[in-house]
């Protein structure tokens, strides 16, 4: 951190911080920092748990296909809980409901932070024209780096996260005792 000196002045870190071409490269930092949050979590997060449940299931229907007695327990649950349409209104109920209040709280705190900032940005753009400010090569540097370490985010989810096998909590445990094969792991 760069404390002010004499040849450092608070003024000189003020004004910096205040040139509009820099505040456009601030507030276009967060908005779009912002912004990946709420797609990330809305349209990726929540269609990953769906992936691991499955992924987890896959194994407990291994050993429910074994195993006749144990098949024919489960299809009879399976057959009561479809016949049960009031569980089954509720649940979906529950489901609307929680969509909602989700879109509500979206609609309460994030659109208005993300219509004051894109104000704020389209405001420092305009005072940056106005004062015929300069987009030196610097600041094109610091933006390439702000949507290059956004993008890693993207190369990060379809290279790692997409492919990524989740490992159950039994073969972790086997592991974490040391009773693990290596030739099996």
């Amino acid at each position: 951190m760069i404390l002010p000196t004499d040849k450092y002045s608070w003024k000189a870190a003020w004004s910096e911080f205040t040139d509009p071409i820099n505040l456009v490269l601030i507030i276009f930092n967060v908005l779009v920092f912002i912004l990946v949050l709420i797609f990330w979590f809305w349209f990726i997060g929540t269609q990953q748990l769906f992936g691991v449940i499955d992924s987890k299931l896959k194994g407990v229907s291994n050993i429910i296909n074994e195993n006749e007695n144990i098949e024919t327990a489960v299809d009879l649950f399976i057959a009561e809980t479809l016949s049960n349409k009031e569980e089954i209104d509720n649940t979906k109920n529950e489901i609307l409901e929680r969509n909602a209040h989700n879109v509500t709280k979206f609609h309460e705190y994030l659109l208005p932070l993300i219509i004051v900032l894109s104000l704020g940005l389209i405001a420092s753009l305009g005072f940056a024209v106005k004062r015929k400010s300069v987009f030196t090569r610097v600041h094109a540097w610091i933006l390439l780096f702000i949507i290059l370490a956004f993008l890693t985010e993207v190369f990060f989810y379809l290279i790692v996260v997409d492919n990524f096998h989740y490992v159950a909590n039994s073969t972790i445990v086997v592991y974490l005792l040391g009773l693990h094969d290596p030739e099996w792991i």
